[in-house]
């Protein structure tokens, strides 16, 4: 499942560059698109850098700090804490 999360976000950041004027905004767009896929995470800061690249292809770093809040119900079964 990882992979294909892998594969899928690579393919839409090639897809991405294509249609935005920098590699920098389609990273940006790519990663603020996954975000909203995983709830509970926010990103504060987002700092986005183009390593490398060519004309058609782009290496960028993104660095940002993340927050993470979710509340679980837990209930002991069998002497172990599970999630309800």
């Amino acid at each position: 499942m990882k992979r294909f999360i892998t594969v899928i976000t690579v393919a839409l950041i090639f897809v991405f560059a294509g249609c935005t004027p920098s590699p920098e905004k389609a990273a940006e767009k790519n990663f603020k698109a996954s975000l909203k896929k995983m709830p509970g995470v926010k990103a504060k800061k987002i700092d986005i850098k183009k390593i490398s690249g060519t004309k058609n292809k782009a290496v960028v770093e993104i660095k940002a700090k993340l927050d993470y809040s979710k509340k679980l119900t837990l209930v002991k079964k069998n002497h172990k804490w599970v999630v309800e």
